[in-house]
């Protein structure tokens, strides 16, 4: 039975287990910021440093952590052994925008010189594929559905990313459906301007 926006997304906070998911960032990270904005952050990697960036957004919206821990995200299938399912990306943003829903699926990459573009995509893939999971098994038990348009996004540091990128400089160029932007410019942005020319709808 398909239901509005609105209701989809509250029931999904409610549904999700979100203990199990690690906070998109540190409470000292969040302070400050406004009603409509979330934080997502990550320790840079053999560092002390995080990186940090905060998203507005108009009507409503949510992330998860989903690579914090190593608990299998599907514990019905074993873990590891370099399966996808034993991937993941870092966050997953759900938003409502009017009667439209989105999950932003979102893969942080330090990569100061050449960005790992398999390795990202694998990530990526794999977080598309949780969220299909995810609405099917919503549908199955709870007879609720609602069209969920995704698209997949990489934020670099990388110092010259354009060998790695299409001839727009957007797009990773193996792996055109995947948008990139450095962590500089995502800062700030509003969800609704998050551009990318491949949305997958999962209905």
């Amino acid at each position: 039975m398909t239901i509005n926006a609105r209701g989809y997304l509250d029931h999904l906070k409610v549904y999700l287990n979100t203990a199990c998911y690690g906070k998109t960032c540190q409470a000292s990270e969040a302070r400050g910021i406004g009603e409509k904005q979330l934080v997502l952050s990550e320790k840079v990697e053999g560092t002390s440093r995080r990186r940090k960036v905060t998203l507005g957004f108009d009507d409503d919206a949510f992330a998860i952590k989903l690579d914090q821990g190593n608990d299998p995200l599907f514990h019905f299938l074993t873990n590891g052994d370099g399966h996808l399912w034993s991937r993941r990306c870092d966050f997953v943003v759900f938003e409502r925008r009017g009667e439209r829903l989105h999950a932003h699926c979102i893969e942080f990459k330090e990569a100061s010189t050449r960005i790992p573009v398999d390795n990202i995509f694998l990530q990526l893939k794999a977080a598309e594929a949780w969220c299909r999971s995810l609405h099917k098994i919503l549908g199955a038990y709870v007879d609720e559905a609602k069209r969920l348009n995704l698209s997949c996004y990489v934020f670099t540091g990388c110092q010259n990313p354009a060998p790695d990128l299409d001839d727009t400089g957007k797009y990773l160029r193996k792996h055109p459906s995947i948008r990139h932007y450095l962590f500089d410019d995502a800062d700030g942005m509003n969800l609704k301007d998050l551009e990318n020319s491949t949305v997958k709808v999962i209905q």
